[in-house]
């Protein structure tokens, strides 16, 4: 048979069991934020910027081999690892907690004997606590373990990305443009010509040259209408997973009810 210390003592246990449950959800959804925010969008833009900065050839054997292979790998891994992430925090995990107060209270008025109704609500909310941890702590460790695999295929995608830097780095060093000498040598034929007809042009322009506008600039002082650009409204956000606040005004209520 259990005492009343025994069951106190294993109430206030449970009790703390259960909000170390919550913090728990909580530093899982920060994990969440750095995985997304340190990681996942770092790598998707450095893919991104390798992917669009490429020079060279696309085609070719070595590029294939040495570039594309090892990059397309990386996104796959990439992808994966937003998946489990994206998995994590949309999915509505089932959380549970045990009575409210109000509940309680309705229980005690319900209840056709007073004098055991204390120790039977201390009996029934200890159960309904160790319940309630055990369903939490299974949740927080199917969202941690999947975190924990993005994490290392988040690794992987960047081990893979590293291998590709290699032969960027080398066709980024080894393009010139084909055109560039062509160019220069149209250039250097347009100013041996150009110099040759200076004279000519330069009376020309004076001849052809219209007379400076001496319109005032009234269009410079003339006031500008603004046009005001008002701001979207922001809309309302729908959270999909939801925690639910620790119970430990229990302990409250029930000793309250103890003294009367």
């Amino acid at each position: 048979m259990i005492t009343s210390d025994s069951l106190k003592w294993l109430l206030d246990h449970a009790a703390s069991a259960y909000e170390t449950e919550l913090q728990d959800t909580d530093k899982l959804k920060e994990r969440i934020n750095f995985i997304l925010s340190l990681i996942i969008i770092p790598i998707t833009g450095i893919s991104v910027y390798l992917a669009s900065g490429f020079k060279g050839d696309y085609f070719s054997t070595i590029n294939v081999l040495l570039f594309w292979l090892p990059w397309f790998v990386a996104v796959i891994f990439l992808l994966i690892s937003l998946g489990l992430v994206s998995f994590v925090l949309l999915k509505g995990f089932k959380y549970a907690r045990p009575p409210l107060p109000s509940e309680i209270i309705q229980y005690f008025e319900l209840h056709p004997e007073p004098d055991k109704a204390l120790g039977e609500a201390h009996l029934a909310l200890l159960k309904e606590y160790a319940a309630s941890v055990d369903q939490n702590y299974e949740q927080n460790q199917n969202r941690s373990n999947k975190l924990l695999k993005a994490q290392r295929i988040a690794f992987l995608s960047i081990v893979f990305l590293m291998l590709c830097l290699p032969i960027w780095v080398h066709n980024v060093l080894q393009f010139t443009p084909e055109s560039q000498p062509n160019r220069i040598e149209s250039e250097g034929k347009s100013m041996t010509t150009s110099s040759t007809q200076a004279p000519s042009s330069a009376q020309q322009q004076q001849t052809l040259s219209p007379p400076p506008n001496t319109t005032p600039a009234a269009s410079a002082n003339q006031p500008v209408v603004a046009q005001l650009v008002r701001p979207p409204f922001p809309t309302r956000k729908i959270i999909c997973d939801s925690v639910v606040e620790p119970m430990s005004s229990h302990a409250k209520i029930l000793n309250e009810n103890n003294q009367r």
